[in-house]
């Protein structure tokens, strides 16, 4: 025999009713995955050869650009300095083929601007680092710590060191009239640089009209 479950009281539907809601919505009882609600997505950045180039000549200037974009709703602060050296960090495969003739620069100074959804593009010259001495296929990606959490001037933001994708360059070796075209264009280049004036070391000669009389060899009689 089955027995009737008579209603609860209307003040008493409503208390069970708002139970329920706190039971299932409660921090630590919802059973929503972790990932409820949904977070925004961070910034990311990636490296681009410049202008889709990636075929060169031994000694062609190679840039690069990194490539910033914030698509969430999350707060980041983006270096935009360009220091004119290589402040990034350069990871190249395989290791051998190229040389380092100089380390990632250090700066204390910096322009920093909001970023947002609309890319930000810098350049990254590797001549300004790296000299390749053989002809092959390099796989090239850059560590950066350009990117900032947090709002601009924020004292608790803190920067992010990420590593990009990589980038494939083919390098070609020069042709003997190549080779000569760019030996003969450094040095015009060389050869217009302005001449600096170097002073020698020692006492500077004071011009002939602030000089002392010279004095007799001996006292007049």
């Amino acid at each position: 025999m089955t027995r009737a479950i008579a209603p609860l009281p209307g003040p008493v539907q409503g208390l069970a009713a708002l139970l329920s809601l706190v039971l299932f919505t409660a921090p630590g009882i919802s059973q929503q995955p972790d990932t409820w609600p949904a977070t925004a997505s961070p910034a990311t950045v990636r490296l681009e050869v410049k202008d889709g180039q990636s075929h060169f000549l031994l000694g062609d200037r190679i840039e690069l650009e990194l490539v910033f974009t914030n698509p969430g709703s999350d707060a980041y602060t983006l270096n935009t300095t360009e220091y004119g050296d290589l402040s990034e960090k350069v990871n190249i495969t395989p290791s051998d083929g190229w040389l380092q003739w100089r380390g990632p620069s250090g700066h204390d100074y910096s322009m920093v601007t909001k970023l947002e959804s609309k890319e930000i593009r810098i350049p990254v010259v590797l001549n300004d680092g790296f000299v390749f001495r053989e002809p092959g296929h390099y796989e090239v990606s850059i560590t950066t710590g350009r990117l900032q959490q947090g709002k601009p001037l924020a004292s608790d933001n803190h920067y992010l060191q990420l590593t990009t994708n990589a980038v494939g360059l083919d390098l070609s070796e020069r042709s003997a009239a190549e080779e000569a075209a760019l030996v003969r264009t450094l040095t015009n280049e060389i050869d217009s640089l302005p001449m600096t004036h170097v002073q020698t070391r020692g006492p500077t000669p004071r011009p002939a009209s602030h000089r002392s009389p010279a004095m007799p060899l001996s006292a007049p009689r």
